[in-house]
């Protein structure tokens, strides 16, 4: 579906960044409240509704049970098809809001600004505990691995690592902790 929708925006623009993005995006993006970066602001407060969601609600509750086990969630009366495509909603959703506040970092609509950042998306979900599999995981530990990542980049930054050779060892790390995930070293 991504490629369709790539194709589609691809003919429509001509492959040509173009447009304006409105003040108040650019705001979110670049902006200040007081000392405080307004990304930040809206970063952190994505992260406390979304600990909220998943630790405090049914649905949060139902999300984690249809993730460890969608058989036994729908045994024990779990609308199952609901929970994932509501979570499907949810995950598009904040992938939306994360592509409007890059585009007012960027300042102009292009079709490859989020691209560099989808492999490292991946790899904090991963680092953070959240299993392929589902059912285990959590937006604690991603907001760590996050963290984590952007320190790596940083060092790897001021070392003069150029910017293929940091995708490929993120790329190393990414799959470093699927492997170390699925449990097949050590036993």
């Amino acid at each position: 579906m991504m490629s369709v929708i790539q194709g589609v925006a691809w003919v429509y623009t001509h492959g040509a960044p173009g447009g304006s993005i409105p003040a108040a995006i650019r705001f979110v993006a670049n902006g200040r409240l007081g000392i405080l970066p307004v990304a930040d602001i809206v970063f952190a407060a994505s992260v406390i509704l979304m600990v909220l969601l998943l630790r405090r609600t049914v649905f949060g509750k139902q999300l984690y049970a249809v993730g460890a086990n969608q058989r036994a969630a729908h045994l024990a009366g779990i609308p199952v098809k609901r929970v994932i495509i509501l979570a499907y909603v949810l995950s598009a959703s904040l992938a939306a809001a994360g592509g409007l506040v890059l585009a007012g970092y960027v300042g102009v609509g292009t079709l490859e600004a989020g691209g560099p950042y989808v492999l490292n998306s991946i790899a904090a979900v991963i680092i953070g505990g959240t299993k392929f599999t589902g059912g285990e995981g959590g937006v604690s530990g991603t907001v760590v691995s996050v963290a984590i990542l952007a320190v790596l980049t940083g060092i790897l930054i001021q070392l003069g690592i150029p910017v293929t050779l940091r995708s490929v060892l993120l790329s190393i790390i990414v799959v470093a902790a699927a492997v170390l995930q699925s449990g097949k070293i050590g036993r």
